[in-house]
């Protein structure tokens, strides 16, 4: 599992680049909020990560994989 955060003084990486999801992101960083994403391959991780950030007060958790893209918010 590999973890990676985003400080508010850095632009996130261009394949977050879907319709509206970047300006999401800056505004996210703008309010002092972090960008953190961590490697889960499977469902079972995915869920896991999930279920550790929300814990800890995270939100906007969403899954990035190759062509698709997913809310792990329910």
């Amino acid at each position: 599992m590999s973890v990676h955060v985003i400080r508010s003084t850095q632009k996130p990486q261009e394949y977050y680049d879907a319709p509206g999801l970047v300006r999401k992101i800056e505004q996210e960083l703008k309010g002092s909020h972090y960008g953190i994403g961590v490697g889960a391959k499977d469902n079972e991780a995915r869920g896991r990560v999930r279920d550790i950030l929300k814990s800890h007060g995270g939100h906007f958790i969403n899954y990035y994989g190759h062509w698709t893209a997913e809310s792990l918010e329910p």
